[in-house]
């Protein structure tokens, strides 16, 4: 990305929360409260987008494009502008409108929209003009094109009613009509492909966690047991988990792994009934921040690997009416990375994990995971978690 990262910044202190902080603060005398929201989820979107190449690789012009119905927006509020300005001038991307961009081509491309009532009016794009602006922002990714807006609600209940029948006003209907199917089809499309990219990536982690721990367990320390304790206090209510969480133990056993599962303190209890002779460094526990800080684990402390979920993300983005994807598979292949893998980075893992941060500890061998929110309607929540369970069951 041009100029992503300012003079010797790395990448960790670029995308640090501190970073982040600052550059929402230069936005902050000018913007209004949607138009916040709007910059957040586009800075959180260069943060993956950042995060899946090496720097040098990764030389591509981004663009944020903002779209012609930026004007309106101006006329009436007259900090919208202002607000992206802020944000460009700390030299991370480039802002443009529609207008400025059409016949060129970026490899990536993030369009926002800014309409969001709840009458459906999506006012200038429901224009000739609006949807010719349209069809020139839909076409000038080459590689990712990302659409920030209200999709689930405005853009795909786009109506206008005309006050009188006229030509003009009954093109105008018409053709808010066909901006609302652009929409439709693009929510539609993007969900069908988040589906079937979460099937095939859930169904290759999986694999890839069973052969690791098969072979971490065959190569374990004077052949002793590897212990993983999977603590699911913090585990989010949702439906699908559960029968994914079983399945996972079920590896129980096998190549010298012994998985536990419990609650707070009460994970070290079931820790001790298996632990035997185990090494203390062959121990890997990963759970929340009330049970990994809990007094019952001081003896494991420095020698067994502390790894702390924290799921305020996942709490703070769920929503009554989807249901929470929570990566409970690439969660524990990275922690049995961090505890037993050899010749691994935290920046090729960061790489390869973009949906969780990684955040190392000055304790030995301690580390937190913040995974990322992803929801999904439930049916296709229960698709993917079933497709993870499976593998684990077959092989």
């Amino acid at each position: 990305i041009n100029d992503i990262v300012s003079g010797d910044l790395s990448r960790e202190e670029a995308f640090s929360e501190e970073k982040r902080k600052e550059i929402m603060d230069a936005v902050l005398p000018f913007r209004g409260e949607d138009n916040a929201q709007e910059v957040e989820k586009a800075w959180r979107r260069l943060e993956k987008l950042y995060g899946t190449d090496e720097e040098e690789e990764f030389e591509r012009n981004l663009e944020i494009v903002t779209g012609a119905v930026i004007f309106d927006v101006e006329k009436r509020h007259g900090s919208r502008s202002v607000s992206w300005q802020s944000l460009e001038e700390l030299g991370l991307f480039e802002v443009e409108t529609v207008d400025s961009i059409q016949g060129a081509e970026n490899d990536v491309v993030i369009l926002s929209l800014v309409r969001s009532n709840e009458k459906g009016n999506i006012g200038f794009l429901g224009t000739s003009d609006g949807l010719q602006r349209l069809n020139v922002a839909f076409s000038r990714a080459r590689e990712k094109f990302t659409v920030i807006g209200d999709l689930s609600g405005t853009l795909t209940k786009a109506n206008y009613t005309p006050r009188k029948r006229t030509p003009y006003a009954l093109n105008r209907q018409e053709n808010t009509f066909r901006a609302r199917e652009i929409f439709k089809k693009t929510l539609d499309y993007s969900r069908e492909l988040k589906v079937e990219y979460e099937l095939e990536r859930g169904e290759r982690k999986s694999e890839e966690l069973v052969g690791f721990l098969s072979e971490t367990g065959l190569r374990s320390k004077d052949d002793k047991d590897i212990i993983i304790a999977l603590d699911t206090k913090w585990f989010p209510d949702r439906e699908g988990i559960e029968g994914l969480v079983s399945a996972i133990f079920g590896l129980s056993g096998k190549d010298n792994i012994i998985i536990v599962k419990g609650e707070g303190a009460g994970l070290a209890g079931e820790i001790e009934k298996v632990r035997g002779n185990t090494d203390l460094g062959n121990i890997l526990i990963l759970g929340g921040e009330e049970t990994t800080s809990d007094s019952a684990f001081n003896d494991y402390r420095n020698k067994s690997c502390f790894v702390t979920v924290d799921p305020s993300e996942l709490y703070n983005n769920m929503t009554s009416d989807e249901y929470t994807y929570i990566r409970i598979v690439e969660m524990l292949l990275l922690a049995s990375t961090l505890a037993f893998g050899e010749g691994y980075s935290l920046k090729d893992l960061r790489r390869e994990y973009p949906a969780i941060k990684i955040m190392e500890l000055d304790s030995p061998r301690a580390f937190i995971l913040i995974p990322d929110c992803e929801t999904f309607p439930l049916d296709d929540m229960k698709k993917i978690y079933n497709a993870q369970a499976e593998v684990f069951i077959r092989l």
